[in-house]
């Protein structure tokens, strides 16, 4: 049976996490839509087709670096008074924090820059070998696939403001799981120093996830309140423990807790059948077939015994 041992379900395993990874991205960005106001996109001169972001992404310098505030330049404009030197030590505290935020920023577009090329040089790297070895192997190509879908979440999200904790786990899981799927590989060119760049990668995605400051997830342009973990917990118990308001209160309980057993229940019946089907199908090409004859009826049996208890999830509730 195949496992994270073998470079083809390691590298599939990888993609996977990378659509899950895209997935997020599409939801958090159709969120942000949804949520705000209509965000309005700089133009520069004589560019209409590259925002700003872009190209201070391609550029050695953030997009707001150099650029002096406006109370700064009204302070220096007018004559000196008491006003103006509360206002200036007022305006020194905060350009400090400017200039903290502008460091962090150059920072974090740094390492932006260096994850799209090491990623891109990845999968460059990787189609190459796989399109010019006479005798290819799958996971090469699955894992250049991979670093391709991380290079464009890169590109569509330049200044990490949907670089979340989920995102960050996921990235750095996907390194260590190509990683080791290197280390199986039967290409001569990947097993010789490959798996050394990708543990260093690994390093890598751990660092960028420590100096990018993780988004604030509260801020809502249209302020609408936001559930606690408490008022969720208050809305969804009754579906879990109703209230004992009459005589029939230990029953409605009852009949709640054995709806969410069957759930489960069914749900893991689902989960394991496919599993005795494959084990059935290796067997008949093994020309095992007692032991086929064996998974092919212990599937049948879990597969009624799900369709059963979906049925008593519906009939009990």
């Amino acid at each position: 049976m195949p496992s994270l041992g073998n470079p083809v379900v390691a590298a599939g395993a990888a993609a996977t996490l990378q659509l899950l990874r895209w997935s997020i991205d599409l939801v958090v960005r159709a969120t942000n839509a949804t949520d705000g106001t209509p965000k309005k996109k700089p133009k520069t001169k004589g560019s209409s087709m590259m925002s700003v972001d872009t190209k201070a992404f391609f550029e050695k310098r953030p997009a707001n670096y150099g650029s002096v505030p406006s109370s700064r330049a009204a302070s220096t404009s007018g004559g000196e008074s008491d006003d103006d030197a509360s206002k200036a030590a007022a305006f020194d505290a905060v350009s400090v924090s400017a200039e903290e935020d502008e460091i962090l920023s150059f920072m974090e577009l740094y390492m932006a820059k260096i994850s799209f090329g090491i990623q891109l040089a990845f999968c460059s790297y990787f189609a190459v070998i796989f399109f010019t070895q006479d005798d290819k192997d799958p996971w090469v190509l699955i894992t250049s696939i991979s670093f391709f879908l991380g290079t464009m979440l890169v590109l569509f999200d330049l200044r990490r403001q949907r670089f979340g904790s989920c995102q960050r786990v996921l990235h750095t899981l996907i390194a260590i799981i190509i990683w080791a799927a290197s280390l199986h590989s039967k290409e001569v060119l990947v097993r010789t120093f490959v798996p050394t760049i990708l543990f260093l990668y690994i390093l890598f995605t751990l660092l960028e996830a420590y100096i990018t400051r993780v988004p604030d997830a509260d801020k809502r342009p249209s302020g609408k309140p936001l559930l606690s973990g408490h008022a969720i917990l208050t809305l969804l118990k009754p579906y879990f423990w109703p209230d004992a308001t009459d005589s029939s209160a230990i029953v409605n309980r009852v009949r709640a807790m054995l709806t969410w057993v069957c759930v489960l229940l069914s749900k893991a019946a689902n989960l394991v059948s496919p599993i005795f089907l494959g084990w059935a199908s290796t067997a008949i090409t093994r020309q095992d077939y007692l032991s086929a004859i064996k998974y092919s009826i212990v599937y049948c049996v879990i597969g009624f015994v799900g369709s059963t208890l979906k049925e008593c999830q519906s009939l009990i509730y």
